[in-house]
Formats: C-alpha cells, structure tokens, sequence
C-alpha cells in the first residue's frame, strides 16, 4: 500500500511542512489474463538501470522503492506464466515521492511440446547379463498402497511418470533375479510446463538357486 503524505500548507508563502513518514515509489498488482491472482509470484524491480531486487509484498500487492525517483522497472514472474516486465517514471514531490500504481496482467506459457518423462531408467544385472522378461514399475511414494505403473521400455532402457512431478517409487526386475527399488523425487522446470526428467540406474542381482 502506498503511505500518502499529509501536506500541510502554511499561509503567507511559509515552506511546506512535511510529515516524516516514508512513501513508496510504486504499488503494483498482477494478474492473469481473467482478471484473477496467480500464486507464488516473484517481483522484483530496477531503478535507473540498477538492479534492486524484490519488492515489498503486501497480501496481493507488492511495493517497490521507499522514497525512491527514477526511472523503475518492474518484472513479475511465476511458474507457468511468461515474465511480463512493466517501465514507469516516479518522480519527486514537494514532501515525499509521487507514487505510482502498476497492474501487470501475466500470460501463461505454451506448454505445447512434447510429453516429457519425469524418471528415465536403465535396468542391468550385476554381471551384465542379458535379462529375460525385465520389467520396470513406478507408484506414488506419497501415498500408501498407491498401485504400481508399468513404465515403457523393453531390455535397458525404461521411461516412467510421463509429466508427472512428485516423489517416486521406482523398481524393477527380472526372471531369475531379485527386485531392486528406488526412490525418486521429480521436479518442475523453470518455465513450469514439463517435469525435470530424473536419472535411474537400477541393478538386479540373481536369485540364490
């Protein structure tokens, strides 16, 4: 919120005289293309060029710069949504800054491409065997008793979780071997359209005779 000076003019031409209190440069709010609030925005803003950093935020709205002139830009950004970068002057008043209200409406991203696997798994045995009728499942590790999925792949080479982020079981076997299991947790990338494809190296071991 802005903190708006009380300006009290004395008569006969006296100076002004001015409150102490400190007056924002700039309220901002931002939305997305209906009008409503997005959560887990970042805002940050530059002065003159200069990078400052975030913005006070105030349940909705965020404030950036305390008594501050210039030439301000301001970026809001959020996971799924392209970064929208607005420009406005602020300049100095008699007593305190003169504020500026800023609305910046975010549009999300195109997530258009291909689907991404979030686990990518590799099964061998531990002598390097061929393995006979391997098989690669992964579940929710989040919740109990979640059903295991069967991944898609055939000899070593596995995907699993097909845009999906979260925390995961992941195992795999084969005839004659024993199970091998691990737990994976698969993450959003920076442009929040698709998961970050995680890693898996499981190895299978023979079955004792």
């Amino acid at each position: 919120m802005l903190f708006f000076a009380l300006l009290a003019a004395c008569d006969g031409g006296e100076p002004l005289a001015c409150d102490t209190m400190a007056a924002y440069s700039t309220t901002v709010t931002v939305v997305d293309a209906d009008g409503a609030e997005i959560p887990d925005l970042t805002v940050t803003y530059a002065v003159d060029g200069v990078e400052v950093g975030a913005c006070d935020t105030f349940g909705g709205t965020w404030s950036c710069g305390i008594e501050v002139a210039g030439h301000f830009a301001i970026t809001a950004g959020a996971a799924g949504f392209a970064d929208q970068t607005v420009e406005v002057d602020v300049a100095e008043g008699e007593c305190h800054v003169v504020g500026e209200l800023v609305e910046l409406t975010l549009e999300p991203l195109d997530c258009t491409a291909e689907a991404v696997a979030g686990i990518a798994v590799s099964l061998t045995g531990s002598y390097g065997e061929t393995l006979d009728s391997p098989s690669v499942q992964y579940r929710d590790a989040m919740i109990d008793d979640t059903p295991w999925v069967e991944c898609s792949g055939t000899a070593e080479t596995w995907t699993c979780a097909e845009e999906l982020t979260g925390t995961f079981d992941v195992r795999g076997t084969a005839a004659g071997h024993t199970e091998a299991f691990d737990l994976v947790i698969v993450e959003l990338d920076e442009a929040g359209c698709h998961p970050v494809t995680e890693s898996v190296a499981l190895v299978v071991e023979w079955r004792p005779d």
